[in-house]
């Protein structure tokens, strides 16, 4: 048996007068047991005369309702009843709207729940193209199946979905089937967001868009730019994403604490190169190119000793008590105990002094510890 269409939309219905029918009580007592169900797609709109209710409605709870008391119109009002139901319902969900309708001889509450949770699929890229979308309004209690990616991104690869956009949340791939109550764990919003997770294909080179490269070295320490323009720590300069740029490690003189091309301080020989990626939790350090590749997310260029340079210790071997060394170009001065960030693959050359007065000199080539765990190398006089 089909059911009777409603010939009056559900909101316009709610406008009209509450009335009351003797046939209502005929049929709906104190106390009758319906059960719930809830719109596929979420929409709210009463129930449609479809040759099976389960291709709109999926089955939620059951239990009583209380004695009916408004209804749509004199036509079809013993199929069709709107009015509040005494059912429970999943914990924290509210009907929004409602309607009961008699099926053979079993009568069911069709609605929709509020809250209603909304998933929203990113591409998480500027350069992606296309769109994943989900219409559908979920309750507490709904079942979620991850949608499949509809973005593509040229020179890229479709990894999956997580729920932060650098990859630290949770991660789920398409067809993946979760509830809402795992996706939904801030109860303070009813919307959440799955970002797309991409991986770059071999030999493309990521580019569009510019950021702001933040610089962080030890103090004394430069870096120098292929362009020739030198960065301290905390200056920042705007560089395209995707863009390799090279630059050099510099210790600026102690003197005048900076580093110039004219002869303060002591600029190293490797050349080094960083890039941002379009992707917000790219990061890595390749030795053999001596290449950083910095995220999206967290576009900062973080100097490292080790992989840029080496602190150095001088020593005398017979005991350094009263006796200086010294590096030119760096540190003017003779000091007891030097200790000073050099960059690796320089040349340096260093005086000894007893008493102020010189008694070595030596050409040293920087380079790091065998114990990468320590952050410095020891240099000895013979004296």
């Amino acid at each position: 048996m089909k059911l009777k269409k409603l010939s009056v939309p559900f909101f316009t219905v709610m406008f009209m007068l509450t009335c009351i029918f003797s046939s209502v009580l005929a049929f709906a007592q104190n106390n009758t047991w319906v059960q719930v169900h809830i719109r596929n797609d979420g929409n709210p709109i009463p129930y449609a005369d479809a040759e099976n209710a389960g291709d709109e409605y999926f089955y939620v709870t059951q239990g009583y309702i209380k004695i009916a008391e408004e209804c749509y119109d004199l036509q079809g009002v013993e199929d069709h009843l709107v009015r509040k139901p005494g059912v429970l319902v999943p914990e924290g969900q509210t009907v929004l709207w409602y309607e009961i309708v008699k099926d053979r001889n079993t009568w069911r509450l069709h609605g929709v729940y509020s809250p209603a949770y909304t998933l929203i699929y990113d591409a998480n890229a500027d350069d992606a193209v296309g769109t994943t979308a989900d219409n559908t309004k979920y309750h507490k209690g709904s079942a979620v199946t991850i949608k499949e990616n509809g973005y593509s991104r040229e020179g890229y690869e479709f990894t999956g979905w997580t729920t932060n956009p650098d990859g630290s949340g949770q991660r789920f791939s398409p067809d993946n089937q979760v509830t809402v109550s795992q996706l939904f764990s801030n109860e303070s919003s009813n919307a959440i967001t799955l970002y797309a997770e991409w991986k770059k294909n071999a030999g493309t080179e990521e580019t569009g868009g510019k950021t702001t490269l933040g610089i962080v070295t030890p103090q004394k320490m430069s870096v120098r730019f292929e362009d020739g323009k030198i960065y301290n720590n905390g200056d920042s300069l705007e560089i395209e994403i995707g863009k390799t740029y090279r630059f050099q490690m510099c210790s600026n003189s102690w003197e005048t604490g900076v580093y110039d091309d004219n002869g303060n301080g002591l600029c190293g020989t490797v050349v080094y190169s960083v890039k941002v990626s379009n992707r917000y939790n790219e990061r890595s350090y390749d030795e053999a190119t001596k290449t950083f590749v910095l995220p999206k997310g967290d576009p900062v260029l973080r100097t490292d000793v080790n992989s840029c340079f080496m602190a150095y210790r001088y020593h005398f071997t017979k005991g350094d008590y009263n006796k200086q060394t010294g590096i030119k170009n760096v540190v003017d001065t003779p000091l007891e105990s030097l200790s000073v960030n050099l960059p690796l693959g320089s040349t340096v050359t260093c005086d000894a002094y007893k008493a102020l007065k010189q008694i070595d000199t030596a050409n040293v080539f920087i380079e790091r510890g065998e114990d990468l765990a320590l952050s410095y190398t020891d240099y000895h006089w013979e004296h």
